[in-house]
């Protein structure tokens, strides 16, 4: 599970730095005693619509998250940056 949670976090920082054109980039993450949380926000471009699952990045990271039968969110908007939520099960 950790290596696949640095993957997912790696897949997501690196899409920030090559797309996003961000100033700003919040991580926050936490643990329960029965779930796993990440949530990254940056202040970048944003994207629009389906865009997120047309790049092997974000595929990539869904796929991952399955793996761990937990959930992916994605929440953008073109110049009002990026919102992502992960929560896995422990």
């Amino acid at each position: 599970m950790a290596h696949q949670l640095y993957c997912i976090l790696q897949e997501e920082l690196t899409n920030i730095q090559k797309h996003a054109q961000a100033r700003q980039v919040h991580l926050r993450g936490y643990a329960t005693s029965t779930d796993i949380w990440l949530e990254l926000q940056d202040d970048g471009v944003g994207f629009e619509g389906d865009e997120p699952l047309s790049g092997f990045g974000l595929r990539g990271m869904q796929k991952r998250t399955q793996l761990l039968k937990g959930q992916l969110k994605v929440q953008s908007q073109r110049g009002q940056g990026t919102f992502i939520q992960l929560w896995i099960p422990r």
